[in-house]
């Protein structure tokens, strides 16, 4: 959809303003436009052609330049780049400057200086984020507020978020991160916040900083030029020096309430405000005092703000993907609904979906200053830039403005939807459900999910991508990534794992068997995909879907260059695995010259790669092993390369191996379970990403001498409460955890297991525990990691995640 001729007419950017302050150099036909309403540098994003200056920037594994001549096909024409492309591109413009990211830089700071309303810079070790999303929850309806996206908090992030600022804003929030010294100068030049929060000084992302103090030091940078500074009083104690700008807040008096909240007294300008939060964690309450104390500073009526902070949700709840009826997929947001966070949840439906038909559920907008015609005139853009398959609209104001919204169906409200739902309507779809608390899209969401069972697994993806960077950073730019998502991503959901890491640049997919490969393919994974065990049955499909073999043995070859030739192929890539000492599959060293002499024979196949399997890579007392496998395999490789004509690439470093032995990294690094949070040596900053957790469906007394479960083998000594929590070892729950060997997360204690675990079921001793029917039960997770229950087990983190039944609800969360 094009621009709408007011934003045409007044572009956000003017060019002379971009040329101006980045000083770039034009180069191209095409003739020069007034300016541009959007700079972007993601070209997966959601974007108006005509409108948009894309920005190449060049990472450590990706670099814009090579999305530049895909853009252009797309019709975009305004590119600011280091160099000109080699493609002929007769209709571009090139803005060319030295250093795109700089460039980026110098633009956002020349947008901000345009605007003079209040803006809260946020940084901190944790919380930058709910901090930004929880202030925003108890501003929104005094200011018309633009903040940041997602955690878009970065040298990059950071420009962009500023780019969504407009002169119809009262208000920004705009978060900062950093991870070493030097960056947050480069940032409060971009921000320059009137009013600044710091969360707190933790262990995350210090790796690069001396000690806590240097890192203090660093995030006070932000700080230098606020009007105001609010953090805790015992933060700016560790200030060095008191900052004549800082408010300070503390908590007096705290108590626990029985529906799992707390009260508090909280001491801020000069006088204790009392406060009932619906959350008791300690991260969440001080999350929440940031939030409030600032909101109060900003002027919002205090007794409105106590009301307001009562409806605080954690972030988790605000987007999770489920597995949905009719082989769909559900994106589900049922708890806010507002422009800023629509655009986000949009971009996130086109990047999940892939090839995938996109629909989208949504409610009218309830939230912000900005109402009416222009609200809705927003919305259409909105929408139709998001190429959807299928819009559905629930709520009065699209019906009012339905000429804008032609193709839409409309409803009234939430019931006029669900009585007139069609589950075939949402057959093979990845279906955005948006709305606003309002409206009540759960019972949405809820008819929508093909498992209702209140035992779940949950991915937490920000987790997932944040651990694939951390690897990232420990290996060589020029070294591959290849993701291991076998075994349906470990029990996490392949697909959707999948389509996260190739989001966030990993280099290839690697899986067991050819359905899994399929499956990815038609889930819209374009990444090259390595099948490690191949079955000559379906080696037809294999080809069909462009799946790339792992070749072990002179038969396997055999076979498969007969499918290549049957299948008229030629050049196909394969996967050499050789055998250096793990004993399973591959050529031994006294097959190569057999091996060298069938694939020279055979065009039909081209080696990719040449690999082979570390059998002990993470255990200290099997070194000198790794050394002799790795041995070997060079010179194995080395004679492949001296009798192939054609090139290829090496890799033998599995996760274990990539910090242990840095020269293993090679052409390519093979990457699994450290993706999930288990920790590997040497990498460190790595998030649990998977929570296995069930609910409580009953407590009951049981009395002394008095048993549970299956033979009577829970026997009592003592009065206790027992929980029954309905997960069982259909669910992955091993029944050797039964009578007290294993144990439950519950409220902040561990509950052992009672009696037999059954097939369906547990039971837990909740004696001593303040607990609730319908609480929340975790088997592994933040607080009882999957590493450690693997030890209790006498097993690996392996065994335990992929054990995770199939018929467990996997929910996927982002922030």
């Amino acid at each position: 959809m094009k621009a709408p001729e007011t934003e045409r007419m007044n572009p956000k950017f003017l060019h002379s303003d971009i040329v101006a302050c980045t000083g770039a150099k034009l180069q191209g036909k095409a003739p020069v436009i007034k300016g541009f309403h959007t700079i972007f540098s993601d070209s997966r994003l959601l974007a108006d052609a005509s409108q948009s200056l894309f920005v190449a920037l060049q990472g450590p594994r990706n670099d814009g330049n090579d999305y530049v001549s895909t853009l252009y096909e797309q019709g975009f024409c305004h590119f600011l780049v280091r160099k000109i492309p080699t493609e002929k591109m007769p209709k571009a413009t090139f803005y060319v400057v030295k250093d795109t990211l700089v460039a980026l830089q110098k633009i956002a700071a020349w947008h901000r200086g345009r605007f003079h309303y209040p803006l809260v810079g946020i940084t901190g070790s944790n919380g930058k984020t709910i901090v930004k999303e929880w202030l925003y929850e108890l501003v929104k309806e005094e200011f018309n507020t633009v903040r940041s996206p997602k955690s878009y908090n970065s040298q990059v992030g950071v420009p962009l978020s500023i780019f969504n600022l407009r002169e119809d804003h009262e208000l920004a929030i705009i978060e900062a991160g950093i991870s070493q010294p030097g960056e947050m100068q480069k940032l409060e030049t971009i921000i320059k916040p009137t009013v600044g929060i710091l969360t707190n000084i933790l262990d995350a992302h210090g790796e690069n900083f001396k000690d806590d103090k240097e890192k203090l030091a660093e995030k006070l940078k932000l700080f230098k030029h606020c009007e105001t500074l609010i953090t805790s009083s015992s933060l700016a104690k560790r200030f060095g020096k008191p900052l004549k700008t800082a408010l300070t807040w503390n908590i007096e008096q705290r108590q626990e309430n029985k529906n799992g909240g707390v009260s508090i007294t909280l001491h801020f300008q000069g006088k204790p405000r009392t406060l009932q939060l619906p959350f008791s964690d300690e991260s969440s309450v001080e999350n929440a005092c940031h939030a409030y104390c600032t909101a109060l500073y900003l002027g919002v009526d205090e007794k409105k703000l106590a009301d307001s902070v009562l409806r605080l949700q954690p972030l988790a709840l605000r987007l999770e993907t489920l597995e949905g009826i009719q082989d769909s997929t559900i994106l589900a947001d049922c708890y806010s609904n507002d422009l800023s966070s629509l655009e986000n949840a949009l971009n996130t439906l086109k990047q999940r979906a892939g090839k995938r038909p996109r629909m989208v559920i949504l409610s009218s907008i309830m939230q912000g200053k900005l109402a009416g015609r222009e609200m809705y005139i927003q919305v259409a853009k909105l929408l139709n830039t998001a190429r959807l398959n299928k819009i559905v609209l629930v709520g009065q104001e699209f019906i009012s403005y339905k000429e804008l919204f032609p193709k839409a169906y409309l409803y009234n409200d939430t019931r006029e939807f669900l009585d007139h739902f069609d589950k075939t309507s949402v057959a093979g779809k990845v279906v955005l459900v948006k709305g606003a608390r309002e409206f009540g899209f759960e019972k949405i969401s809820s008819r929508l999910q093909a498992k209702l069972h209140q035992t779940v697994l949950e991915i937490n993806l920000n987790a997932l991508t944040n651990n694939l960077h951390r690897f990232r950073a420990a290996v060589s730019p020029k070294t591959r990534i290849m993701c291991m998502v076998k075994a349906m991503g470990y029990g996490a959901g392949g697909t959707e794992v999948a389509s996260l890491l190739q989001q966030n640049g990993a280099d290839y997919m690697g899986v067991a068997y050819t359905d899994e490969g399929v499956s990815l393919r038609k889930a819209g994974i374009t990444l090259p995909i390595m099948v490690m065990n191949p079955e000559k049955e379906s080696f037809e499909t294999l080809i069909e879907h462009e799946l790339e073999p792992e070749i072990y043995s002179l038969q396997q070859l055999d076979q498969f260059v007969r499918a290549c030739i049957n299948a008229e192929v030629f050049n196909y890539p394969i996967h050499i695995k050789l055998e250096t000492g793990m004993n399973r599959l591959g050529f031994n060293e006294h097959e190569l010259p057999q091996l060298v002499q069938m694939l020279a024979a055979q065009p039909e196949v081209l080696v990719k790669s040449v690999f082979s399997h570390l059998a002990g890579s993470d255990n200290p007392s099997l070194d000198q092993f790794t050394e002799e496998q790795f041995n070997r395999f060079t010179r194995m490789s080395n004679y492949l390369s001296d009798h192939l004509p054609s090139p290829f690439f090496n890799h033998i470093a599995n996760t274990g191996a990539i910090v242990r032995f840095p020269k293993l990294q090679l052409d390519m690094v093979r990457l699994g379970i450290g993706l999930y949070g288990v920790k590997v040596p040497g990498i460190k900053g790595l998030r649990e990403v998977c929570t296995f957790r069930s609910v409580i469906s009953q407590i009951k007394r049981v009395n002394k001498n008095e048993t549970v479960g299956y033979n009577r083998s829970g026997k009592s000594a003592a009065p206790r409460e027992i929980g029954i929590v309905p997960i069982g070892y259909a669910d992955g729950l091993r029944r050797s955890l039964s009578n007290g060997k294993g144990k439950l997360w519950v409220n902040g204690k561990f509950a052992p297991i009672v009696g037999n675990i059954c097939m369906d079921m547990c039971m837990i001793n909740l004696t001593g525990i303040t607990a609730r029917e319908g609480d929340v039960v975790e088997v592994f997770g933040q607080h009882q990691t999957l590493e450690n229950l693997s030890k209790s087990l006498d097993t690996i983190p392996y065994e335990v995640l992929t054990s995770v039944s199939s018929r467990v609800k996997r929910v996927y969360l982002t922030e």
